[in-house]
């Protein structure tokens, strides 16, 4: 205890790092004067408590493990199934892009963890890699491979400080999830606007791009599928490095026969011709680690792996129809009536399946919502279309907004449709011109956003939290707005008197006072509204009514929204 509180007592729980753990641990297994195993033991009940009550990062346990009993498991983590992986990717898939009856917020940290589990469950990367990616840590190469670099930044070190290793990913495992990660990266890449692209963090929050609080989370959400599929308690995400690690050995290590019967990939070239150390570096260096024996010391479940190839030397030399019908208990003349019965593959294979059915993984299963809301979780309101908007102008593009704020990709037509509603009238485009790779049809001049803008937007939040009646009179206002816009009228806003003279009530404790209106009459109960700008020290006078009118079809934009669907 003295040498942990020595090594990690002066640090937050925040400021924990799997370095500062693996430190401390090596120095209590030393400065203790206990038998190193029961020091061991103690260090391993230590770190599963701090576990179960704290978001700690992925440790390396390996020489704890080894100090232990020769009657104790020897491998720091239990190995996750392929299919219990698969059965959490399709669960989180699941939250992440088809459950829409969730809050804005729990879809998109789903989303960013459907980003991040590519690394971790086919990359074997470490937690905090992945949560450290910048834009210019990954891209894509032109036959559609993902890259990912890793290396140390400002938001968090690598262990292996010294190496330079990247991972790759071919869309050939699972083109859908290799997809939705693309989609991802391209969005918060367009997100990140002209100041040092490059730098952006592609696991900052959406409104602050220097906070990643949303990362325990993150974390959270994807031990907990995990854990559903596999059965346990609690998963550590370690064990999806033991899994890939296993399936690299696998590639390079089994027997072409192996392999097919598995379902397994091989190594064409490797399989050619003996194992040899650098065969296992390849493995190691993706992985992060210093050297092979790792790999193979602390990471290897199935023994036999390393037999498989002269095991298959063995079968075709001496398994042959003699010795496997003395196997099976039949006559070598029953054997040839399978074969004749017809089909196509191994002999051995049909031989035994015809005796013995094979073992088929089962099929993941997204499992049902228990109880589906009456009400969906989150609506449409002024301030969440202000977001969008915003949001869509950083990334230049509307379905880069939707990914990254959670919305469901199939609001996105009818965002398009109502927001094309408002620029015909508006002769100006609220949201940017392209939606994905598709450019669609809108004026040419965009509605921009000033900066003392910001004090009227709050007019959003009036109609979003105000009782009944108000929200009633702010949706007359905006009704009576549509009504008499059009296209070039410029900073001029056209109401009937008595809209008029509510809009001027509800801008004045917004930061406009009614001396900076200028009001003209123009007959028919109709009046103009022209909003000046505060330019004391410009010789021309600027007006705000664009900035103004942007507000109001903002509003109207909610209005229809929420009026046309469910939503």
């Amino acid at each position: 205890g003295g040498a942990l509180v020595q090594e990690l007592g002066e640090l937050e729980a925040t400021q924990w790092s799997d370095q500062d753990f693996e430190l401390a641990y090596d120095y209590a297994l030393f400065a203790s004067k206990d038998a190193k195993h029961k020091v061991a033991a103690a260090l391993l009940s230590f770190h599963r408590h701090c576990e179960a009550h704290f978001d700690l990062p992925d440790v390396d346990l390996g020489p704890v493990f080894a100090e232990l009993a020769e009657a104790r498991r020897n491998v720091d983590a239990a190995m996750i199934l392929p299919v219990e992986r698969e059965a959490a990717l399709t669960a989180l898939a699941h939250h992440a892009w088809q459950k829409e009856s969730q809050p804005l917020e729990q879809a998109r940290v789903a989303r960013l963890a459907d980003f991040v589990a590519l690394f971790l469950c086919r990359g074997g990367a470490r937690l905090n890699e992945p949560l450290g990616f910048q834009t210019r840590d990954v891209g894509r190469r032109p036959s559609g491979e993902i890259w990912a670099r890793v290396r140390s930044n400002g938001l968090r070190t690598v262990k292996t400080s010294s190496g330079r290793r990247a991972l790759r990913f071919g869309p050939q495992w699972d083109p859908e999830h290799h997809a939705r990660t693309w989609t991802w990266f391209e969005s918060a890449r367009r997100h990140a606007g002209a100041r040092r692209p490059d730098a952006a963090y592609l696991t900052a929050e959406l409104d602050d791009k220097g906070r990643f609080s949303e990362h325990p989370v993150v974390a959270d959400l994807i031990r907990r599928l995990l854990a559903r599929s596999t059965g346990r308690r609690s998963e550590r995400l370690h064990r999806l490095r033991h899994l890939v690690a296993t399936e690299l050995i696998c590639e390079i290590a089994l027997s072409a026969e192996d392999a097919a019967w598995t379902g397994m990939p091989v190594a064409e070239d490797v399989l050619q011709r003996p194992l040899q150390p650098r065969d296992f570096h390849a493995i190691c260096v993706p992985l992060g680690q210093a050297h092979w024996m790792t790999t193979l010391q602390w990471y290897f479940h199935i023994p036999w792996l390393l037999q498989s190839r002269a095991a298959g030397r063995l079968r075709k030399e001496y398994f042959g129809r003699q010795t496997i019908a003395g196997a099976l208990g039949y006559t070598p003349y029953s054997l040839d009536a399978i074969l004749r019965d017809g089909g196509t593959g191994d002999a051995m294979r049909r031989w035994f399946d015809h005796f013995r059915p094979g073992r088929l993984p089962p099929v993941p299963v997204v499992p049902a919502d228990r109880a589906k809301p009456s009400l969906p979780a989150w609506t449409w309101s002024a301030r969440l279309v202000g977001q969008l908007v915003h949001h869509a102008w950083l990334s230049k593009d509307l379905l880069s907004a939707l990914v990254l704020m959670g919305v469901p990709l199939s609001e996105a037509e009818r965002v398009e449709r109502f927001a094309a509603r408002w620029e015909f009238k508006l002769g100006l485009r609220l949201v940017p011109e392209f939606v994905g790779e598709r450019r669609r049809d809108c004026p040419a001049r965009a509605a921009r956003r000033m900066t003392e803008d910001e004090r009227i937007e709050a007019l959003w939040g009036l109609f979003d939290s105000g009782d009944a009646e108000q929200r009633d009179e702010i949706r007359r206002v905006v009704a009576e707005f549509f009504v008499y816009l059009k296209s070039g009228s410029g900073h001029q806003i056209l109401l009937p008197h008595a809209q008029a003279e509510k809009l001027i009530s509800l801008l004045e404790p917004l930061g406009v006072p009614a001396d900076q209106i200028d009001v003209k009459h123009v007959g028919a109960g109709l009046m103009t509204l022209a909003v000046r700008r505060e330019n004391e020290n410009r010789e021309v006078q600027r007006f705000r009514g664009l900035g103004i009118k942007r507000v109001l079809a903002v509003v109207g934009f909610a209005v229809d929204l929420c009026a046309s669907g469910s939503n």
